[in-house]
């Protein structure tokens, strides 16, 4: 993989998933240090707290996460919060829930 990461001349790199992408990253990180990484932490890295997440994380450029609640665990990780981006994902259940009331009436 890191082979044609290389043909391609890539800015960014984004993984998704931090745990064993982690290590895709520590890769390009060390072999292609002007690339810019681009990390998400959600409920399965936090869980599970791997070295391989915690270690990327702290030379990462952007880690984001899809709740407020996670930002205590990352700095229980050893992670700025002024590193990490909220960004919230899935269904306004308040929304949703009121819509679903007028329809019924």
């Amino acid at each position: 993989m890191l082979k044609e990461l290389r043909k391609k001349d890539i800015n960014i790199l984004h993984l998704f998933w931090g745990h064993y992408p982690s290590l895709v990253a520590y890769l390009v990180k060390t072999t292609m240090p002007k690339v810019k990484i681009s990390l998400f932490l959600g409920a399965y890295d936090l869980e599970y707290s791997l070295g391989v997440s915690k270690s990327i994380s702290k030379s990462s450029d952007y880690i984001f996460t899809h709740a407020k609640v996670n930002l205590k665990h990352l700095e229980n990780l050893g992670i700025e919060s002024s590193k990490v981006n909220v960004i919230h994902r899935g269904t306004k259940v308040r929304e949703f829930l009121t819509s679903m009331n007028k329809s019924e009436k």
